[in-house]
């Protein structure tokens, strides 16, 4: 599903134009960054939970070189799966 795919789909289910939809995911994609840069939890009801977490710093072994280099602490965006959600990905199709 690409930006457009949403962007009409909102459009639909709000019945406002596509540009007014655009605009209204734009800003809620910008309050969700927001909220993520000031560490805080999201949360995605059915989805999952998006957070902000820290990496220590660490030495790491490079082979062709036989030497080692060193990475820096840095902070990435993690995703945790609703329970309910990684039950349903992880049950087998029945035959």
């Amino acid at each position: 599903m690409t930006t457009n795919d949403v962007v009409k789909l909102l459009a639909l289910k709000l019945n406002v134009s596509q540009a007014q939809a655009r605009v209204l995911l734009r800003r809620k994609l910008a309050q969700l960054r927001q909220t993520l840069l000031a560490a805080e939890q999201v949360s995605l009801p059915g989805l999952g939970k998006l957070s902000l977490r820290t990496t220590s710093a660490r030495r790491n072994y490079i082979p062709g070189k036989d030497a080692y280099c060193y990475i820096p602490a840095r902070k990435r965006i993690a995703f945790k799966f609703d329970n309910a959600l990684k039950k349903t990905l992880q049950q087998r199709p029945q035959d």
